[in-house]
């Protein structure tokens, strides 16, 4: 702000005439006071005196001019923002600077211009006593309106375009582009952050400011999602993979393939089922813990479900696809591929230079007047193979083995290890446990045996439940393994031809001889031929 000493001079206007004072420290001009005088109305004046005061600036004032005869007031005024949130005042002074405005008139001037709303008594008051000339003062502010916020809705699963993984430092795998987004039971999904209430501001004229509210969001509840009790989270209400249709966000437990599997999709891995209506393409992998259909074909590539797998198509292997499924795998046909089923394997036409597993049976039986072939590779069943044709005309090695699964025979033996070395373990626990009573018993047990004691005894009950677990475990492996010698059989509705090796139970019988409508039965330490039992 401005004050006196901003302006060198000052005069003061008595009955016998007007009296001017130059400031002893700070210099004025003969322009200056000239303009002062004249902005005022006072044309009529001494110019010699003037400049004797400049000259000399004695300590009196020194009279210039006679009484002017026009009444030079103090100029108020005042000035209104367009948003009305400030007001200003600005003081012209007197010619007389005695009659600088009160904070009385400073008041009656903003009333007299609608000011009543956070006028600033500290600025009045200053300029009132400093006598602040000619410059804008802010002395009054308004409340400013609060404007309110939306509500907004926060994802929190990652979604957009499917876009390539990095591979290291030079490359990305175009395979991975991450098209699948699972997620969880409970899992959320997306958070709304609430809106907040505007809150309405006042002028300096007093006039109610209105602050714009914020508007509402609902969280965008789909299919198979549900909304937290506080309404301000969506969560899953299943295993699935998220889908945005029409703004909502779905979770849906099937994740379907328009097209094939190749660059365009990338490999799926999916908490669910997953159809494929297309072809899997070289190269790419499709993991899924449901089912998995293909309705076309899958080429050189590998299928892992926690369910069944169903080819509509064939597998063409290239020597390098792998079905693996926990439950069955139905196929058209499958040509140098791998097949590991947890239950049973079915191939409607072919399964031709592969390698087969299967927990329980295999079945190839075209139908329809075809032929079902098993022809080259090797074929692992639990309890049974049954085909139209076994072997080739051209003779060509082919391997069956049935009465034993070679899968569960290792997951027999990893178990029977992990027994082995439970007790072990249970057997040192408890021998150290019987230590540390002994020394209970005598009384010399002291903390820290104590906190071991209680750590072990609770080791122990651990261990032995472990145990009895793998007990019952390899329990029920030793009983599916006897059902398996039990039934183990090889059955050929058509021919058989040589090259084949038929193993049942660990006796193996080669084929010599081109047969037809049989059945290899285990009997007596021997692999037998028995005509075929439908």
């Amino acid at each position: 702000m401005g004050s006196l000493t901003a302006r060198p001079f000052h005069f003061s206007v008595e009955e016998d005439g007007l009296y001017l004072q130059a400031d002893p420290e700070e210099r004025a001009t003969l322009a200056q006071i000239v303009a002062f005088l004249k902005e005022r109305g006072v044309s009529s004046f001494d110019g010699g005196k003037i400049e004797a005061v400049l000259e000399e600036r004695p300590k009196e004032p020194v009279r210039i001019a006679d009484k002017p005869t026009v009444e030079a007031k103090a100029k108020i005024e005042v000035d209104i923002s367009d948003d009305e949130l400030k007001a200003f005042i600005r003081v012209t002074p007197p010619l007389d600077d005695r009659d600088w405005p009160t904070i009385d008139e400073l008041k009656r001037a903003l009333e007299e211009a609608g000011v009543e709303y956070g006028i600033d008594e500290g600025a009045l008051e200053e300029i009132a006593r400093e006598h602040v000339e000619d410059e804008w003062v802010l002395v009054a502010k308004g409340n400013p309106p609060k404007d309110g916020e939306d509500a907004q809705i926060v994802l929190k699963v990652e979604l957009g375009r499917p876009k390539p993984k990095e591979a290291d430092a030079d490359r990305v795998d175009m395979r991975e582009l991450g098209a699948v987004v699972n997620v969880l039971h409970g899992q959320e999904l997306a958070e709304k952050i609430p809106l907040k209430q505007g809150e309405d501001g006042t002028s300096v004229k007093g006039k109610p400011l209105k602050a714009r509210q914020g508007k509402d969001r609902q969280l965008p509840k789909g299919k198979n999602t549900e909304v937290s009790d506080d309404g301000l989270h969506l969560l899953a209400a299943m295993d699935g993979h998220v889908s945005i249709r029409e703004g909502k966000i779905d979770v849906l437990p099937v994740y379907e393939i328009k097209g094939d599997v190749d660059y365009s999709v990338g490999n799926v891995d999916f908490v669910g089922t997953v159809i494929v209506r297309g072809t899997v393409r070289e190269g790419f992998v499709v993991m899924a813990s449901g089912d998995i259909q293909v309705d076309g074909a899958v080429e050189g590539a590998k299928l892992k479900s926690g369910g069944s797998i169903v080819v509509k198509g064939g597998v063409s292997g290239m020597g390098k696809g792998e079905l693996s499924a926990q439950g069955d795998i139905i196929v058209r046909y499958a040509e140098q591929a791998t097949l590991r089923s947890g239950s049973n394997v079915v191939a409607e036409r072919a399964l031709l230079h592969s390698l087969v597993y299967a927990r329980s049976e295999v079945q190839v039986s075209g139908g329809s007047g075809k032929k079902g072939t098993i022809a080259g590779g090797k074929i692992y069943a639990g309890s049974e193979v049954v085909c139209d044709e076994l072997g080739s005309k051209m003779e060509t090695r082919t391997e069956v083995q049935v009465g034993t699964s070679p899968e569960l025979i290792e997951e027999k033996r990893t178990k029977e290890g992990d027994l082995a070395e439970s007790l072990n373990k249970l057997q040192e626990v408890e021998k150290n446990l019987e230590y540390l009573k002994k020394l209970e018993e005598m009384g010399m047990l002291d903390e820290e045996k104590r906190g071991m004691l209680v750590a072990l005894t609770r080791a122990k009950f651990q261990l032995r439940a472990h145990v009895e677990s793998l007990q019952k475990q390899l329990a029920e492996i030793e009983a599916t393994l006897y059902e398996f010698k039990g039934r183990a059989r090889v059955r050929v509705k058509g021919y058989c031809y040589p090259g084949v090796v038929v193993s049942i139970k660990g006796v193996s019988y080669v084929v010599k001889d081109t047969l037809q409508f049989v059945s290899f039965v285990y009997d007596e330490g021997e692999v037998r031929i028995r005509s075929f039992e439908g």
